[in-house]
Protein backbone atom coordinates (compact mmCIF):
# COMPACT_ATOMS: atom_id res chain seq x y z
CA UNK A 1 0.00 0.00 0.00
CA UNK A 2 1.30 3.45 -0.84
CA UNK A 3 2.37 5.74 1.99
CA UNK A 4 -0.16 8.17 3.43
CA UNK A 5 2.20 10.98 2.45
CA UNK A 6 1.44 10.37 -1.21
CA UNK A 7 -1.29 12.57 -2.60
CA UNK A 8 -3.76 12.08 -5.40
CA UNK A 9 -3.96 14.41 -8.35
CA UNK A 10 -7.56 14.77 -9.45
CA UNK A 11 -8.53 15.74 -12.96
CA UNK A 12 -12.08 17.01 -13.21
CA UNK A 13 -14.14 17.65 -16.30
CA UNK A 14 -17.75 18.77 -16.05
CA UNK A 15 -19.33 17.85 -19.37
CA UNK A 16 -22.89 18.80 -20.23
CA UNK A 17 -24.70 16.40 -22.53
CA UNK A 18 -27.41 18.22 -24.41
CA UNK A 19 -30.46 16.04 -24.69
CA UNK A 20 -34.09 15.72 -23.91
CA UNK A 21 -33.49 15.35 -20.18
CA UNK A 22 -30.94 18.19 -19.91
CA UNK A 23 -28.43 16.12 -17.95
CA UNK A 24 -24.67 16.28 -17.66
CA UNK A 25 -21.63 14.23 -16.71
CA UNK A 26 -18.61 14.66 -14.47
CA UNK A 27 -15.57 12.70 -15.60
CA UNK A 28 -11.83 12.77 -15.18
CA UNK A 29 -8.65 10.86 -14.34
CA UNK A 30 -6.87 10.31 -11.02
CA UNK A 31 -3.10 9.93 -10.70
CA UNK A 32 -0.62 9.87 -7.81
CA UNK A 33 2.20 12.36 -7.23
CA UNK A 34 4.43 10.50 -9.68
CA UNK A 35 1.89 10.73 -12.48
CA UNK A 36 0.89 7.05 -12.37
CA UNK A 37 -2.82 6.31 -12.71
CA UNK A 38 -4.63 4.96 -9.63
CA UNK A 39 -7.41 2.39 -10.24
CA UNK A 40 -10.28 1.46 -7.91
CA UNK A 41 -10.52 4.94 -6.34
CA UNK A 42 -13.89 5.82 -4.80
CA UNK A 43 -15.32 9.00 -6.37
CA UNK A 44 -18.53 10.54 -4.97
CA UNK A 45 -20.28 13.60 -6.38
CA UNK A 46 -22.89 15.43 -4.27
CA UNK A 47 -25.35 18.04 -5.51
CA UNK A 48 -24.90 20.97 -3.12
CA UNK A 49 -28.56 21.98 -3.41
CA UNK A 50 -30.34 18.64 -3.09
CA UNK A 51 -27.62 16.53 -1.35
CA UNK A 52 -28.25 13.83 -3.97
CA UNK A 53 -25.11 11.70 -4.23
CA UNK A 54 -23.72 9.42 -6.95
CA UNK A 55 -20.64 7.21 -6.63
CA UNK A 56 -18.31 5.32 -8.92
CA UNK A 57 -14.75 3.96 -9.01
CA UNK A 58 -11.86 4.56 -11.37
CA UNK A 59 -11.07 1.88 -13.94
CA UNK A 60 -7.66 0.36 -14.73
CA UNK A 61 -6.69 3.53 -16.62
CA UNK A 62 -7.58 5.75 -13.64
CA UNK A 63 -10.62 7.19 -15.42
CA UNK A 64 -14.00 7.73 -13.83
CA UNK A 65 -17.36 8.85 -15.16
CA UNK A 66 -20.51 9.94 -13.27
CA UNK A 67 -23.34 10.46 -15.81
CA UNK A 68 -26.98 11.61 -15.63
CA UNK A 69 -26.41 14.68 -13.41
CA UNK A 70 -28.74 17.63 -13.31
CA UNK A 71 -27.15 21.02 -14.04
CA UNK A 72 -25.90 22.74 -10.90
CA UNK A 73 -23.01 22.93 -8.44
CA UNK A 74 -21.45 19.71 -7.14
CA UNK A 75 -18.98 18.64 -4.48
CA UNK A 76 -16.52 15.89 -5.47
CA UNK A 77 -14.99 13.59 -2.84
CA UNK A 78 -12.10 11.24 -3.68
CA UNK A 79 -11.12 8.48 -1.23
CA UNK A 80 -8.63 5.62 -1.48
CA UNK A 81 -6.76 3.60 1.20
CA UNK A 82 -3.25 4.90 1.71
CA UNK A 83 -4.03 8.36 0.32
CA UNK A 84 -5.32 11.53 1.83
CA UNK A 85 -8.97 12.31 1.28
CA UNK A 86 -9.57 15.00 -1.37
CA UNK A 87 -12.64 17.19 -1.59
CA UNK A 88 -13.32 19.69 -4.39
CA UNK A 89 -16.15 22.22 -4.20
CA UNK A 90 -18.09 24.28 -6.74
CA UNK A 91 -17.71 21.85 -9.64
CA UNK A 92 -20.26 23.24 -12.08
CA UNK A 93 -22.29 21.10 -14.49
CA UNK A 94 -23.73 23.45 -17.12
CA UNK A 95 -25.59 23.15 -20.40
CA UNK A 96 -23.45 22.56 -23.50
CA UNK A 97 -20.18 23.69 -21.83
CA UNK A 98 -17.04 21.89 -20.69
CA UNK A 99 -15.48 23.04 -17.44
CA UNK A 100 -11.99 21.94 -16.30
CA UNK A 101 -9.85 23.05 -13.39
CA UNK A 102 -7.37 24.52 -15.85
CA UNK A 103 -10.10 26.60 -17.54
CA UNK A 104 -12.90 27.19 -14.99
CA UNK A 105 -14.60 29.90 -17.08
CA UNK A 106 -14.75 28.58 -20.67
CA UNK A 107 -17.47 31.04 -21.67
CA UNK A 108 -15.55 34.03 -20.34
CA UNK A 109 -16.32 36.51 -17.57
CA UNK A 110 -19.09 39.07 -17.65
CA UNK A 111 -17.24 42.39 -17.98
CA UNK A 112 -18.73 45.50 -16.33
CA UNK A 113 -20.32 47.83 -18.91
CA UNK A 114 -20.88 50.89 -16.77
CA UNK A 115 -24.16 52.37 -15.59
CA UNK A 116 -25.48 53.71 -18.90
CA UNK A 117 -28.68 51.64 -18.67
CA UNK A 118 -29.26 52.28 -14.96
CA UNK A 119 -31.40 49.67 -13.27
CA UNK A 120 -31.99 47.96 -16.63
CA UNK A 121 -28.32 47.01 -16.90
CA UNK A 122 -28.87 43.44 -15.73
CA UNK A 123 -32.39 42.77 -16.97
CA UNK A 124 -32.70 39.11 -17.89
CA UNK A 125 -29.90 37.94 -15.59
CA UNK A 126 -30.37 35.90 -12.47
CA UNK A 127 -30.40 37.67 -9.13
CA UNK A 128 -29.56 36.32 -5.68
CA UNK A 129 -30.21 38.22 -2.47
CA UNK A 130 -30.76 37.69 1.25
CA UNK A 131 -34.19 38.49 2.62
CA UNK A 132 -33.63 41.19 5.23
CA UNK A 133 -37.02 40.49 6.81
CA UNK A 134 -36.37 36.81 7.48
CA UNK A 135 -36.08 35.42 10.99
CA UNK A 136 -32.52 35.18 12.23
CA UNK A 137 -31.12 31.73 13.07
CA UNK A 138 -30.70 31.04 16.75
CA UNK A 139 -29.58 28.28 19.12
CA UNK A 140 -31.18 27.10 22.34
CA UNK A 141 -28.78 25.64 24.91
CA UNK A 142 -29.33 24.19 28.36
CA UNK A 143 -27.29 22.17 30.83
CA UNK A 144 -27.55 20.65 34.29
CA UNK A 145 -24.91 18.99 36.46
CA UNK A 146 -24.79 16.90 39.63
CA UNK A 147 -21.77 15.98 41.77
CA UNK A 148 -21.98 13.71 44.78
CA UNK A 149 -19.70 11.56 46.90
CA UNK A 150 -21.14 8.10 47.58
CA UNK A 151 -20.00 5.54 50.16
CA UNK A 152 -16.67 3.92 49.51
CA UNK A 153 -14.88 7.17 48.65
CA UNK A 154 -16.37 7.26 45.14
CA UNK A 155 -17.08 10.65 43.58
CA UNK A 156 -19.83 10.75 40.95
CA UNK A 157 -20.04 13.74 38.61
CA UNK A 158 -22.85 13.74 36.00
CA UNK A 159 -23.78 16.52 33.58
CA UNK A 160 -26.25 16.94 30.73
CA UNK A 161 -26.07 19.53 27.97
CA UNK A 162 -28.50 20.10 25.11
CA UNK A 163 -28.55 22.37 22.08
CA UNK A 164 -31.26 23.01 19.51
CA UNK A 165 -30.63 25.07 16.36
CA UNK A 166 -33.65 26.74 14.74
CA UNK A 167 -34.48 28.86 11.69
CA UNK A 168 -31.35 27.90 9.79
CA UNK A 169 -30.64 29.60 6.47
CA UNK A 170 -31.90 27.97 3.29
CA UNK A 171 -32.29 28.93 -0.36
CA UNK A 172 -35.18 28.72 -2.81
CA UNK A 173 -36.08 30.02 -6.24
CA UNK A 174 -38.62 32.85 -6.51
CA UNK A 175 -39.27 32.01 -10.18
CA UNK A 176 -40.13 28.35 -9.77
CA UNK A 177 -42.59 26.95 -12.26
CA UNK A 178 -46.31 27.04 -11.28
CA UNK A 179 -47.79 23.63 -10.51
CA UNK A 180 -50.37 23.98 -13.27
CA UNK A 181 -47.69 23.30 -15.89
CA UNK A 182 -46.72 19.95 -14.38
CA UNK A 183 -49.72 18.39 -16.15
CA UNK A 184 -47.92 18.97 -19.46
CA UNK A 185 -45.39 16.28 -18.62
CA UNK A 186 -42.47 16.06 -21.03
CA UNK A 187 -44.18 18.53 -23.37
CA UNK A 188 -43.13 21.36 -21.06
CA UNK A 189 -39.59 20.92 -22.37
CA UNK A 190 -40.57 21.67 -25.95
CA UNK A 191 -38.68 24.71 -27.29
CA UNK A 192 -40.71 27.91 -27.62
CA UNK A 193 -39.74 31.25 -29.17
CA UNK A 194 -37.91 33.49 -26.74
CA UNK A 195 -39.72 36.87 -26.61
CA UNK A 196 -36.69 38.49 -24.94
CA UNK A 197 -34.17 37.47 -27.58
CA UNK A 198 -32.59 40.62 -28.99
CA UNK A 199 -34.09 42.76 -26.21
CA UNK A 200 -32.06 41.69 -23.20
CA UNK A 201 -28.29 41.48 -23.25
CA UNK A 202 -27.00 38.32 -25.02
CA UNK A 203 -24.87 37.75 -21.90
CA UNK A 204 -27.97 37.44 -19.71
CA UNK A 205 -29.90 34.23 -19.10
CA UNK A 206 -33.12 35.33 -20.79
CA UNK A 207 -31.18 36.93 -23.58
CA UNK A 208 -29.79 33.53 -24.62
CA UNK A 209 -32.83 31.28 -24.33
CA UNK A 210 -35.70 30.11 -22.16
CA UNK A 211 -34.98 28.13 -18.99
CA UNK A 212 -37.29 25.85 -17.05
CA UNK A 213 -36.89 25.37 -13.31
CA UNK A 214 -38.53 22.55 -11.40
CA UNK A 215 -37.66 23.23 -7.77
CA UNK A 216 -39.91 22.53 -4.78
CA UNK A 217 -37.95 23.27 -1.58
CA UNK A 218 -41.12 23.93 0.45
CA UNK A 219 -40.40 21.59 3.34
CA UNK A 220 -39.39 21.67 6.95
CA UNK A 221 -37.08 19.15 8.53
CA UNK A 222 -33.86 18.48 10.38
CA UNK A 223 -30.33 19.18 9.17
CA UNK A 224 -28.06 16.48 7.75
CA UNK A 225 -25.72 16.95 10.74
CA UNK A 226 -28.47 16.41 13.34
CA UNK A 227 -27.44 14.12 16.23
CA UNK A 228 -30.08 14.16 18.99
CA UNK A 229 -28.09 12.12 21.52
CA UNK A 230 -24.44 12.15 22.51
CA UNK A 231 -23.17 10.46 25.67
CA UNK A 232 -19.73 10.41 27.25
CA UNK A 233 -19.17 8.35 30.41
CA UNK A 234 -15.71 8.48 32.01
CA UNK A 235 -14.21 6.95 35.16
CA UNK A 236 -10.93 6.87 37.11
CA UNK A 237 -10.23 4.10 39.61
CA UNK A 238 -7.24 3.82 41.93
CA UNK A 239 -6.35 0.13 42.11
CA UNK A 240 -6.40 -1.21 45.70
CA UNK A 241 -2.95 -2.81 45.55
CA UNK A 242 -0.54 -1.22 48.06
CA UNK A 243 0.18 -1.01 51.77
CA UNK A 244 -2.78 0.54 53.53
CA UNK A 245 -5.22 -0.56 50.77
CA UNK A 246 -7.66 -3.50 50.99
CA UNK A 247 -5.28 -5.67 48.97
CA UNK A 248 -1.56 -5.68 49.71
CA UNK A 249 -1.44 -4.61 53.35
CA UNK A 250 1.05 -7.33 54.29
CA UNK A 251 3.37 -6.91 51.32
CA UNK A 252 7.02 -6.28 52.03
CA UNK A 253 8.40 -2.94 50.87
CA UNK A 254 10.22 -4.04 47.63
CA UNK A 255 7.18 -5.95 46.45
CA UNK A 256 4.81 -3.17 47.50
CA UNK A 257 6.66 -0.75 45.20
CA UNK A 258 5.86 -2.96 42.24
CA UNK A 259 2.09 -3.01 42.83
CA UNK A 260 1.32 0.42 44.29
CA UNK A 261 0.24 3.46 42.28
CA UNK A 262 -1.90 1.69 39.68
CA UNK A 263 -4.77 3.55 38.00
CA UNK A 264 -7.47 2.19 35.70
CA UNK A 265 -9.39 4.75 33.63
CA UNK A 266 -11.61 4.75 30.61
CA UNK A 267 -14.51 6.32 28.84
CA UNK A 268 -17.47 5.23 26.79
CA UNK A 269 -19.04 7.49 24.19
CA UNK A 270 -22.22 7.12 22.18
CA UNK A 271 -23.62 9.10 19.27
CA UNK A 272 -26.94 8.79 17.47
CA UNK A 273 -26.87 7.75 13.85
CA UNK A 274 -26.89 10.24 10.99
CA UNK A 275 -30.27 10.99 9.40
CA UNK A 276 -30.83 9.16 6.13
CA UNK A 277 -32.19 10.66 2.93
CA UNK A 278 -33.76 8.29 0.42
CA UNK A 279 -33.62 9.14 -3.27
CA UNK A 280 -35.48 7.64 -6.22
CA UNK A 281 -35.55 7.77 -10.01
CA UNK A 282 -38.00 10.72 -9.98
CA UNK A 283 -37.06 12.43 -6.72
CA UNK A 284 -37.57 11.73 -3.04
CA UNK A 285 -40.05 8.84 -2.65
CA UNK A 286 -43.02 8.97 -0.28
CA UNK A 287 -42.54 7.35 3.13
CA UNK A 288 -45.60 5.16 3.74
CA UNK A 289 -44.65 4.17 7.30
CA UNK A 290 -41.75 4.27 9.71
CA UNK A 291 -39.01 2.24 7.97
CA UNK A 292 -36.86 1.85 11.08
CA UNK A 293 -36.15 -1.71 12.22
CA UNK A 294 -34.95 -2.99 15.59
CA UNK A 295 -32.38 -5.58 16.52
CA UNK A 296 -28.58 -5.88 16.20
CA UNK A 297 -27.14 -4.16 13.16
CA UNK A 298 -25.10 -7.29 12.39
CA UNK A 299 -28.40 -9.05 11.63
CA UNK A 300 -29.53 -6.28 9.27
CA UNK A 301 -26.56 -5.84 6.93
CA UNK A 302 -28.42 -6.79 3.76
CA UNK A 303 -26.05 -9.69 3.08
CA UNK A 304 -28.83 -12.21 2.43
CA UNK A 305 -30.49 -12.16 -0.99
CA UNK A 306 -33.34 -14.23 -2.39
CA UNK A 307 -31.71 -16.27 -5.23
CA UNK A 308 -34.91 -16.20 -7.30
CA UNK A 309 -36.06 -12.59 -7.01
CA UNK A 310 -32.76 -10.92 -6.07
CA UNK A 311 -34.52 -9.06 -3.25
CA UNK A 312 -32.55 -8.27 -0.09
CA UNK A 313 -33.96 -10.38 2.77
CA UNK A 314 -32.35 -8.68 5.78
CA UNK A 315 -32.05 -4.96 4.95
CA UNK A 316 -31.10 -2.41 7.58
CA UNK A 317 -34.50 -0.72 7.21
CA UNK A 318 -37.88 -1.61 5.73
CA UNK A 319 -37.24 -1.16 2.01
CA UNK A 320 -40.96 -1.63 1.25
CA UNK A 321 -41.91 1.42 3.30
CA UNK A 322 -41.34 3.79 0.35
CA UNK A 323 -43.39 4.55 -2.72
CA UNK A 324 -41.61 5.94 -5.76
CA UNK A 325 -42.99 9.05 -7.46
CA UNK A 326 -44.87 8.20 -10.67
CA UNK A 327 -42.78 10.56 -12.80
CA UNK A 328 -40.37 13.47 -12.59
CA UNK A 329 -43.24 15.96 -12.71
CA UNK A 330 -44.80 14.80 -9.42
CA UNK A 331 -44.01 16.90 -6.37
CA UNK A 332 -42.67 15.00 -3.39
CA UNK A 333 -44.06 16.09 0.01
CA UNK A 334 -41.09 14.54 1.77
CA UNK A 335 -38.33 16.60 3.46
CA UNK A 336 -34.73 15.51 2.80
CA UNK A 337 -34.30 14.13 6.33
CA UNK A 338 -36.58 12.79 9.07
CA UNK A 339 -35.63 12.47 12.73
CA UNK A 340 -37.05 8.94 13.05
CA UNK A 341 -35.02 7.52 10.15
CA UNK A 342 -31.30 7.19 10.90
CA UNK A 343 -28.22 5.15 10.21
CA UNK A 344 -26.40 2.99 12.78
CA UNK A 345 -25.37 4.61 16.03
CA UNK A 346 -21.67 4.79 16.95
CA UNK A 347 -20.13 3.45 20.16
CA UNK A 348 -16.63 3.97 21.48
CA UNK A 349 -15.15 1.99 24.40
CA UNK A 350 -11.66 2.87 25.59
CA UNK A 351 -9.50 1.74 28.53
CA UNK A 352 -6.20 2.95 29.96
CA UNK A 353 -4.02 1.31 32.64
CA UNK A 354 -1.24 3.40 34.22
CA UNK A 355 1.32 2.27 36.77
CA UNK A 356 3.86 4.40 38.63
CA UNK A 357 6.91 2.53 39.94
CA UNK A 358 9.30 4.38 42.25
CA UNK A 359 12.74 3.21 41.17
CA UNK A 360 14.93 5.17 43.58
CA UNK A 361 14.19 8.27 45.62
CA UNK A 362 13.32 10.94 43.06
CA UNK A 363 13.27 8.53 40.08
CA UNK A 364 9.85 7.27 39.05
CA UNK A 365 8.93 5.08 36.06
CA UNK A 366 5.43 5.45 34.62
CA UNK A 367 4.11 2.62 32.43
CA UNK A 368 0.93 3.06 30.41
CA UNK A 369 -1.18 0.76 28.27
CA UNK A 370 -4.05 2.25 26.29
CA UNK A 371 -6.66 0.37 24.27
CA UNK A 372 -9.04 2.16 21.89
CA UNK A 373 -12.21 0.22 21.11
CA UNK A 374 -10.99 -2.52 23.42
CA UNK A 375 -14.10 -4.63 22.67
CA UNK A 376 -13.12 -4.62 18.96
CA UNK A 377 -16.68 -3.60 18.02
CA UNK A 378 -17.56 -2.61 14.46
CA UNK A 379 -18.68 0.91 13.64
CA UNK A 380 -21.09 0.35 10.76
CA UNK A 381 -21.44 2.74 7.84
CA UNK A 382 -24.75 4.05 6.54
CA UNK A 383 -26.86 1.80 4.31
CA UNK A 384 -27.51 2.47 0.65
CA UNK A 385 -30.44 4.87 0.29
CA UNK A 386 -30.92 5.03 -3.49
CA UNK A 387 -34.21 3.36 -4.36
CA UNK A 388 -33.13 3.14 -8.01
CA UNK A 389 -30.44 0.59 -7.10
CA UNK A 390 -32.33 -2.25 -5.47
CA UNK A 391 -29.18 -4.37 -5.06
CA UNK A 392 -27.75 -1.87 -2.53
CA UNK A 393 -30.96 -0.29 -1.20
CA UNK A 394 -30.93 -0.85 2.57
CA UNK A 395 -27.57 -2.66 2.39
CA UNK A 396 -24.63 -1.77 4.66
CA UNK A 397 -21.40 -2.35 2.76
CA UNK A 398 -18.84 -0.61 4.98
CA UNK A 399 -17.61 -0.68 8.56
CA UNK A 400 -14.56 0.09 10.61
CA UNK A 401 -13.26 0.76 14.08
CA UNK A 402 -10.81 -2.05 14.89
CA UNK A 403 -9.08 -2.39 18.25
CA UNK A 404 -5.91 -0.32 18.74
CA UNK A 405 -3.44 -0.92 21.60
CA UNK A 406 -0.38 1.13 22.43
CA UNK A 407 2.10 0.99 25.30
CA UNK A 408 4.54 3.56 26.59
CA UNK A 409 7.07 4.08 29.39
CA UNK A 410 8.27 7.35 30.85
CA UNK A 411 11.07 7.98 33.33
CA UNK A 412 10.46 11.00 35.55
CA UNK A 413 13.01 12.63 37.86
Amino acid sequence: MRSGRVVLAVGLLALAVFGQEFQGTILGRITDSSGAVVPDVQVTVVNTETDAASSTKTNMQGNYRVPFLLPGDYRVLVEHPGFRKIERHNVRVSMATETTLANPFPTGLLAPRGAALGLAEYYGSSLAFADQNRLNPYNQQWQVGLQREVPGGVLVDAAYMGMHSLKQIGTFDLNEKPDVYLALGAAENNPVPNPFLGIFSPLSTLGQGATIINERPQWRGIASSDRPHKLRLAFIYQLPFSPGKPIGRSLVRPLARLVEGGTLSGYVNYRSGAPLSVSGPNGRPIMLRDPSESGPVSNRLGDQVDPKTGKVLNPYFDIDAFQALPNQYAISPEPPYRSNFRGPAAWGRNLSLAKDVRVWERYKLQIRCEASNFTNSVTWGNPGANMSTQATFGVISSGGGGRSIQMSAQLMF
